[in-house]
């Protein structure tokens, strides 16, 4: 049996949150980073969002109307 490298995941203390979200005909999974570990309950599975796609980021709007910026892992079209 011979070894290979294995990945090994960095952490650098700042919890991360991976989404999946359904805009329109595609879906997206984005990663909401959060230092102070806060994760808004409104996006909870399932919950209607508000989001705004701009240059190649997203953006979701939080409960008190600041909108906060997710990176876009991935994008696929969405199956009929």
């Amino acid at each position: 049996m011979k070894a290979g490298l294995n990945p090994i995941p960095l952490y650098d203390n700042y919890p991360y949150y991976d989404m999946t979200i359904r805009v329109e005909k595609k879906t997206f999974v984005v990663r909401y980073e959060s230092q102070t570990d806060y994760f808004p309950s409104a996006w909870k599975a399932g919950s209607s969002l508000i989001v705004r796609l701009a240059r190649g980021r997203m953006y979701l709007l939080r409960y008190d109307g600041i909108e906060v910026p997710v990176s876009i892992l991935t994008r696929s079209s969405y199956p009929h």
